[in-house]
């Protein structure tokens, strides 16, 4: 009886210990193992791992190859765990805000009308493709001694799931101050990660600033609107 109790034991101890060891394995079809806990899947969409050091990844299903269970070594999980934190994870779901400083070229009419800018925008990513927002900004056009403060909307997308991702930016508002009226500015660019939560972007774009305004002199008043067009480089850093 003693015998068999004892065989019972280590027996339970060995399940026990062989669960423990098992963990829920995200294959991607970029080539990377991601092993911990999926604590949130939702179907055809996404999924949230949490790895065994507390790190949370979310990945798009389109990315997944496959979902297993194995039995891994605690050395064998560091290993995989070096490698996993070398690839891009993509940006979470979640908070994210970008800074960008921007020169602008005047082009047609305005030509020679330069500005120099400081973005900032901040908003939610929805999956690990776009992201929505609200920003603001200042521009100072040198050459017309003038500025403007740019208030708008801000819709992103990163193309890839690489470290390195070109991505599209599109933000869309009103400015105020000296130069008042319709501000649009798409671009597109490349964003380059540092690590998870840091990334640095490069970009060129096209700034439509609509122009409003009215005057008098000691004869007439004039009221109309310009377009303020440029063409930009931008550089910015995200988190």
């Amino acid at each position: 009886m003693k015998k068999f109790l004892f065989l019972f034991a280590a027996l339970a101890l060995s399940v026990g210990a062989f669960a423990q060891n098992m963990q829920e394995t995200v294959y991607l079809k970029n080539g990377s193992i991601i092993r911990g806990i999926i604590i949130e899947q939702v179907p055809a969409q996404s999924l949230k791992i949490r790895t065994k050091d507390g790190n949370i990844f979310v990945f798009a299903m389109s990315d997944v190859e496959k979902i297993t269970k194995e039995n891994v070594s605690d050395r064998h999980f560091r290993s995989n765990r070096r490698m996993t934190h070398s690839r891009w994870s993509g940006p979470e779901i979640g908070y994210r805000g970008f800074v960008d400083l921007n020169w602008t070229a005047g082009v047609g009419t305005t030509s020679g009308v330069d500005c120099i800018g400081l973005l900032t925008s901040h908003g939610y990513q929805i999956n690990p493709y776009i992201y929505t927002g609200i920003g603001i900004g200042f521009n100072y056009f040198y050459n017309g001694t003038a500025a403007n403060i740019p208030i708008f909307a801000n819709i992103r997308s990163d193309i890839l799931q690489n470290s390195i991702t070109p991505f599209v930016d599109l933000k869309i508002g009103y400015s105020v101050l000296d130069a008042e009226g319709l501000y649009l500015s798409p671009s597109v660019g490349c964003r380059f990660q540092a690590r998870r939560g840091l990334a640095f972007n490069i970009g060129i774009g096209y700034t439509l600033q609509k122009y409003n305004f009215e005057f008098f002199d000691d004869y007439d008043y004039y009221r109309g609107n310009l377009n303020l067009n440029g063409l930009s480089i931008r550089f910015g850093i995200e988190f």
